[in-house]
């Protein structure tokens, strides 16, 4: 993924609605490295399923980012870990 490109879209996508962005573009790319550092490790440990459905959420919302697979990745050892205790 180009994260330059991902951070470049978010300002843009502000500027068409007229709002200030979330976060400069620096911050922006800042998240996203980080994101993808953390999401390394847990790419490989986590499921293809999991991994597909995360994928393939993130580009059917247009989103497809760093941050968010590693959100949609989170998210699913939490609701995995959730049942594991009930």
């Amino acid at each position: 993924m180009n994260i330059e490109a991902i951070c470049k879209s978010r300002e843009a996508d502000a500027r068409m609605l007229r709002s200030t962005p979330a976060q400069s573009r620096d911050d922006c790319m800042h998240d996203e490295e980080a994101a993808k550092q953390q999401l390394g490790s847990l790419w490989t440990s986590t499921s293809a399923f999991v991994r597909n459905r995360c994928e393939s959420d993130a580009r059917s919302l247009g989103t497809t980012s760093y941050l968010d697979l590693l959100i949609c990745v989170q998210m699913e050892q939490e609701m995995k870990s959730g049942y594991k205790k009930r």
